[in-house]
């Protein structure tokens, strides 16, 4: 874990107050819309079981909304529905366990052809389950400690979902979420926002 803890701020790399959370999650929400329909897309496809027109519509408008739209198309391509079916059921598996393995569920992504590595996968993952997975790209990357790769993703996704858990025990609202509790998605998007917007 590369997290330190104070009573009002933590440090991952680099230094972020907690009061600070809630206005770079609203530049996120600005520059990056949709989030909510994606997540409500994706709960629709966990409950059809990843099938297909979904499964291409979810890639297509994952990838639209992480501003890279070829790559859903690349992915569709250049991968068969029953690949790339299979690529999300298991790695849906490792997320929807007592002990998920956010780590195993990003090696199940990558093992398709035109999604590899963490950045695309970890968007698709974050759709899927947004308690427990962020994204981790290469804006991420050259600011936080941790390697691109999915023993790197893990370690990101546990500091996230500790700040998230400090985040709502200070009681900082979130403005992304009518609970206005934080997410392991959440924080990393508030993190994005600090390096990025």
């Amino acid at each position: 874990m590369y997290l330190h803890k104070a009573s009002t701020e933590i440090t991952i790399g680099s230094k972020f107050v907690f009061t600070d959370f809630p206005s770079l999650m609203n530049k996120h929400l600005i520059k990056f819309p949709g989030v909510s329909k994606l997540e409500d897309m994706a709960t629709a496809l966990i409950l059809k079981g990843f099938s297909f027109p979904e499964m291409e519509n979810y890639i297509r408008s994952v990838c639209r909304w992480g501003n890279f739209a070829g790559v859903g198309g690349r992915v569709i391509k250049n991968n068969t529905r029953k690949q790339i079916q299979n690529a999300f059921v298991d790695a849906y598996a490792h997320l929807n366990t007592s002990s998920p393995n956010v780590s195993a569920a990003l090696s199940s992504l990558n093992q398709l052809h035109g999604l590899g590595t963490p950045s695309f996968a970890s968007k698709h993952l974050r759709f899927l389950n947004p308690d427990i997975c962020p994204v981790y790209d290469s804006i991420l990357t050259d600011k936080l400690p941790y390697s691109f790769s999915p023993t790197g993703y893990s370690e990101f996704s546990v500091d996230c979902q500790e700040i998230a858990r400090l985040l709502n025990a200070a009681k900082i609202a979130n403005p992304a979420r009518t609970t206005q509790s934080w997410l392991a998605a959440d924080v990393e998007a508030a993190m994005f926002a600090c390096f990025y917007l």
